[in-house]
């Protein structure tokens, strides 16, 4: 479920991740936001939603890249992605409003005067604090540095990474790379900086297996179209090379770690496979499911489909949903 290409190495696979991610914003998000001018406030066309970010300071988009990263795996974090971006123009010019931004008084009240969403007074004070979470986020990245813990789970990760894939061990051809990477997707590559410690790693290295071994086993994959953890092309790579393989394939959605997805497609035919029974076409595709606010109404659905709709999956759907929501939720690094 959210596979990447098992064949090549780890770096390829974080490579992949700022383009998939900026796609996603290209795609999906930017025209999500035009198509509710009045809700977002970033523009009425692709093109005014996507100038917007070009145009913050540069400090800005930097913090800003952070939190976006991470919305990136869920539909149902879209509308947040898009306030996190409403949020970051609004500190854009509280900063450039106020004589220094150390002053955090000035900065909470540029903030306050800051119109970000007239009219709707709950969006406001939501949007508002997000502003405020973000400046703190700038002051101690740019301003006031603080130190930062080394965690465990980065240190695995390295060690994991350097190890068992080969990786660029040349700090210049490294940075090369990313400085490539930058002008792909400038919001989304931020998280490369940090990530050519296998240049200075002492420890061993080891050979993957072959994947050839897995070519006829009877293996269930489940990708959805714009998956920015693990991006889709690598996917798309590694099931090309299993013939025995099967595929069910969410168009138009982003969610990375798709099943259980609470629908009538996924859903039976990935349970089926669970159960023994493997999908007999080589790739199944199901429609990905609306965003908020684009949901169809009852009264839009034909009469024939709301009479054949399927019957409830779970006892308790409130609960299933909620458990579901902590589980997708639980797949987001931290």
């Amino acid at each position: 479920d959210s596979a990447t290409d098992f064949s090549a190495s780890m770096e390829q696979m974080l490579h992949g991740q700022p383009p998939a991610r900026q796609r996603l914003f290209d795609e999906v998000l930017a025209p999500y936001a035009a198509r509710h001018p009045d809700f977002f406030r970033l523009g009425a066309t692709e093109a005014e939603v996507r100038a917007v970010m070009p145009r913050l300071a540069p400090r800005v988009q930097a913090v800003l890249g952070i939190p976006l990263s991470g919305l990136g795996y869920s539909r149902s974090s879209a509308v947040e992605y898009l306030g996190h971006i409403a949020a970051a123009q609004g500190l854009d010019a509280a900063l450039l409003s106020v004589p220094d931004a150390v002053d955090t008084d000035a900065v909470q009240g540029a903030l306050a005067r800051h119109p970000f969403a007239p009219g709707d007074e709950p969006r406001e004070a939501q949007l508002r604090e997000t502003a405020w979470k973000l400046y703190h986020n700038y002051r101690s990245t740019w301003l006031e540095p603080e130190a930062h813990s080394i965690r465990l789970d980065d240190a695995t990760g390295i060690a994991v990474r350097c190890n068992d894939t080969p990786s660029t061990t040349d700090p210049a051809e490294w940075i090369a790379k990313v400085r490539g990477m930058a002008r792909q997707a400038p919001m989304h590559f931020g998280g490369l900086l940090a990530l050519d410690a296998c240049a200075f790693w002492g420890g061993p290295s080891v050979r993957k297996p072959d994947p050839a071994a897995m070519q006829q086993l009877p293996v269930l994959f489940v990708q959805s179209q714009y998956d920015g953890a693990t991006n889709t092309d690598d996917a798309n790579r590694f099931f090309a090379q299993l013939p025995g393989a099967r595929r069910v394939y969410v168009a138009g959605d982003f969610q990375h770690g798709v099943y259980p997805y609470s629908d009538a497609c996924v859903d039976p035919k990935v349970t089926a496979h669970l159960l023994g029974e493997t999908p007999a076409p080589r790739e199944t595709t199901c429609q990905g499911q609306p965003l908020q606010g684009e949901e169809p109404t009852a009264d839009a659905m034909p009469k024939a489909e709301a009479a054949d709709s399927p019957p409830p999956v779970y006892k308790n759907p409130e609960k299933a949903r909620a458990l579901i929501d902590r589980f997708k939720r639980g797949l987001v690094p931290h």
